[in-house]
């Protein structure tokens, strides 16, 4: 099953730092200009050097991220956290990009818990086909989960009314009676019922609304209902 979440797109980068060159060791006369070679190929990320601007051994002049492959840093609401094994699959959904971008968990950095939203963050590693993905782009996550097994409804059966949700069982052909029951998790459409169904319940998917508001009519009316 999918649980679907907002992420962020992050990524390894490398500084490339003032190093003085061998010509101007050897040389008497300071040269007018001397290359700097990047320690990595990549994007730059940002540029920390403007013309005429002096600089120091160490000073970062250019931040540079290889984007072949990325984090994708996505949060994922708590309660389903507690689904998401280590080999569990996901696919990035890119604005404007129809086919999704496979990814994985990472297993260098163990997922973090975010105390001000209540929900865990994971990292996902994707190989960056393309360069599809940049820093600090915003994608949609479909992360696959294993659920244990459990009773689950399609989410248009129950009925939310805040502090109670009912479905509607069928007791005999054309005969419904209200059961008030407690739910779990929410995935593809789906709703877990923790408590007040049996295996083998049939229950009302469509005109719930209408069952409900015959209810009301006849709450005076002890029994089943048609």
């Amino acid at each position: 099953m999918r649980s679907g979440s907002v992420a962020l797109v992050n990524c390894h980068s490398r500084s490339s730092r003032s190093s003085r060159q061998p010509a101007v060791r050897t040389s008497v006369h300071p040269p007018h200009a001397i290359r700097i070679t990047a320690p990595a190929d990549g994007f730059v990320l940002s540029r920390h050097l403007t013309r005429g601007q002096k600089f120091g051994r160490g000073d970062e002049l250019y931040r540079i991220a290889d984007l072949r492959r990325v984090w994708v840093i996505a949060d994922v609401a708590g309660a389903d956290a507690a689904y998401v094994n280590e080999a569990a699959s996901a696919e990035v959904f890119v604005p404007g990009r129809s086919a999704p971008l496979r990814a994985r968990l990472s297993r260098e950095l163990r997922p973090e818990f975010n105390p001000d939203t209540q929900s865990v963050k994971l990292r996902l590693e994707v190989d960056n086909a393309g360069f599809a993905l940049r820093p600090d782009m915003f994608v949609n996550v479909d992360l696959h989960v294993s659920l244990p097994p459990s009773i689950a409804v399609p989410v248009d059966a129950v009925v939310d009314h805040g502090l109670k949700k009912i479905v509607f069982v069928e007791r005999a052909a054309g005969m419904f009676e209200p059961r008030q029951v407690e739910t779990g998790w929410v995935f593809d459409g789906r709703i877990q019922i923790v408590n007040g169904l049996t295996a083998g319940d049939r229950v009302v998917v469509d005109g719930t609304f209408l069952l409900e508001a015959e209810t009301r009519l006849q709450s005076t009316r002890p029994g089943a209902f048609h």
